[in-house]
């Protein structure tokens, strides 16, 4: 099976997407139109995602990422050896 998590890390918006990668400075504003068009694009696929973490600060997205983790860690697919021990004594 997929044992992928699929976690979909997105801008507060994207007009803050667009300041940030004004901001920056290393990009010209045809290479910045064609990133925030295929922002926009990816966003439309987000229901393939497991999970969507907003990328406001970074380190709160961390810890999110962090969290998702150890849940994803406690599914039962993820542990069926374990039970499968347990239903046996």
């Amino acid at each position: 099976g997929d044992d992928a998590v699929y976690i979909f890390l997105l801008p507060p918006s994207i007009k803050i997407l667009k300041e940030r990668l004004i901001g920056r400075g290393t990009d010209p504003d045809d290479v910045i139109s064609k990133r925030l068009l295929k922002a926009e694009e990816e966003m439309k696929s987000i229901d393939l995602y497991d999970y969507a973490v907003i990328n406001d600060s970074l380190e709160e997205a961390v810890e999110q990422i962090k969290k998702i983790i150890e849940i994803e860690k406690l599914k039962v697919k993820r542990n069926q050896e374990v039970i499968n021990v347990i239903h046996s004594t």
